[in-house]
């Protein structure tokens, strides 16, 4: 496994090839400390085994996809699996390959993976770049793939932050720029029913402490974004001074707060109840099952393109 530092005057990141994984990303607080600010393994090898996607690039497909299959272009496709779904591109997806980086800077890296015809079930010869860039107080995660016949993408990363660098996140304040969100079925796929997210549990329309809403019991779902918002999410943290914008090019957001994450050699110190939050920027889980979704098909000739940036003040 190989390690990729970059920096620039505001920010540091570090990015491993196995899972094209951001592991970690400094941040100065308010004094100008610097502030690892997302969750990471003590050690490189901690990854090969990382049930919770810890910093990775999530695909072919990130999310859940309904188990049976799917249909493109007038041709069924099966998975091979017991499940009831397949999350995250299936039990070899991209978190868990190695990435060849083929550009690098001080402040970028490009990795690079092919995944061959039915590659976890999935058509076509897929290339995928994911870039690493440090623009200023910004992280931007670029991604872009081509396949040479029809198949599926939806890519995202697979961060968790937490702005204190440890603790808990319920003290973090968070506004979500969200109009509805995505209902599931009892084995976590989407229905295809979009719920209005006012006076529910999802909604953070409104800035607040995160511990404050009383009917907060963690979040795990897709949330559909308002169009033309100046930011998917806000968070901060009072502590630090830290504050994140998620800003995307994509339609929604699943955010995603773990109970706890337990079971590993976290080098973030003192990981508590609510441990940190993911912001993964994406197109609607199991898309293909539903017709009024938005197609995820990628088609020989396509590329398919989309950004995250992370922004960063006090």
């Amino acid at each position: 496994m190989n390690t990729i530092y970059l920096e620039n005057e505001q920010l540091a990141i570090e990015t491993l090839d196995y899972g094209a994984t951001l592991t970690r990303l400094w941040v100065p607080d308010s004094d100008g400390k610097r502030v690892n600010v997302v969750i990471g393994m003590k050690y490189p090898e901690g990854y090969r085994r990382n049930i919770y996607y810890t910093g990775a690039t999530c695909g072919r497909v990130a999310g859940r996809l309904d188990a049976k299959g799917f249909n493109l272009n007038n041709e069924r496709f099966t998975f091979d699996t017991k499940a009831s779904a397949v999350l995250h591109g299936g039990k070899e997806g991209f978190s868990f390959k190695t990435w060849e980086i083929i550009d690098r800077s001080k402040t970028r890296v490009t990795y690079a993976l092919i995944s061959e015809h039915m590659d976890e079930g999935f058509p076509g010869r897929l290339e995928t770049t994911v870039t690493y860039e440090l623009q200023g107080s910004d992280l931007v995660i670029t991604y872009e793939a081509q396949t040479d016949r029809p198949t599926l993408v939806n890519l995202t990363n697979h961060s968790y932050f937490n702005l204190n660098g440890g603790g808990s996140i319920l003290d973090h304040e968070l506004q979500l720029h969200a109009s509805h969100f995505l209902e599931k079925d009892k084995s976590m796929l989407a229905t295809g029913e979009l719920v209005p997210v006012a006076d529910t549990p999802f909604d953070f329309s409104k800035n607040r402490v995160i511990r404050t809403k009383e009917d907060f019991n963690g979040i795990d779902d897709f949330l559909l974004l308002v169009p033309d918002r100046q930011a998917a999410a806000v968070l901060k943290s009072q502590r630090t001074g830290i504050r994140m914008e998620v800003h995307t090019d994509q339609p929604g957001i699943v955010i995603f707060t773990p109970q706890n994450m337990q079971g590993y050699d976290f080098e973030n110190p003192n990981l508590a109840n609510m441990p940190a939050i993911c912001f993964e920027t994406q197109v609607h889980p199991n898309a293909p099952a539903y017709d009024h979704f938005p197609d995820i098909s990628l088609q020989p000739g396509q590329v398919y393109r989309q950004a995250t940036r992370f922004r960063f003040s006090h």
